[in-house]
């Protein structure tokens, strides 16, 4: 079995990206560096690891720029910005898919997909 995963980032510019474990770059699409990083194990299909979307939320500085066209289509002119961890133990989350809540790694609180707080941990 090979490793498969991925790696959650923020750049100097406070834009959030995603690389795939194999590239072999870490830079933004706007081209800046990479600064905060935080590896996903996509293995067996869990996404050990993952920063959830509603985690991304907390950190947002400035929301993303959404402009309508003439047609009625909705096009991103600017990205959303985020600022990055000061204590990288706040967002390392572990997602237990087989019984769908979010721990923290470090004091194993459990929450469900919406941030709120979950029951204990059923036995599997």
């Amino acid at each position: 079995m090979s490793y498969e995963g991925y790696s959650q980032h923020i750049c100097a510019n406070g834009h959030q990206f995603d690389n795939d474990c194999y590239a072999d770059h870490n830079k933004c699409h706007c081209g800046a560096d990479s600064v905060f990083c935080n590896m996903v194990d996509d293995t067996n299909y869990y996404q050990d690891g993952i920063i959830p979307d509603w985690e991304w939320k907390k950190l947002e500085l400035t929301p993303a720029k959404v402009e309508e066209c003439n047609l009625g289509h909705k096009h991103l002119v600017e990205f959303p910005t985020y600022k990055v961890p000061e204590d990288p133990r706040l967002v390392i989350y572990w997602y237990e898919i087989d019984i769908g809540v979010y721990h923290r790694i470090h004091d194993k609180k459990l929450f469900d997909d919406n941030g709120k707080p979950a029951e204990t941990k059923p036995h599997v």
